[in-house]
């Protein structure tokens, strides 16, 4: 068995020894979420979105990762440019006191 399988074995156990998977299933079978659902215009065209275009997000450095199994799905991974700035300077000391101390 690999470690990852039993890492979700291990979490199920937890959600249905806490009762979260029955909740969660009496909630899908009830009939006022579903009307939520049905009627929610959010849900309405969500076929056509497309996952590899970014357009959405702004102010933010974006790169999507597309699935190996299927290209069309996969993650989005972001940054906030400070963030970004800052890890990048972050880096660059690093490599600085790494070159200061070779010359030595």
């Amino acid at each position: 068995m690999l470690f990852r399988d039993y890492v979700e074995l291990l979490y199920q156990a937890y959600l249905h020894d806490k009762g979260y998977l029955q909740t969660l299933r009496d909630k899908i079978k009830s009939e006022e979420w579903n009307k939520d659902q049905m009627y929610d215009p959010a849900f309405d065209d969500w076929k056509s979105i497309d996952p590899g275009n970014p357009e959405t997000h702004h102010g933010n450095r974006i790169k999507f990762h597309p699935s190996p199994l299927d290209p069309q799905q996969g993650i989005y991974t972001c940054e906030r440019k400070e963030e970004a700035r800052r890890r990048l300077r972050v880096i660059r000391e690093c490599l600085q006191r790494g070159r200061e101390r070779d010359k030595y």
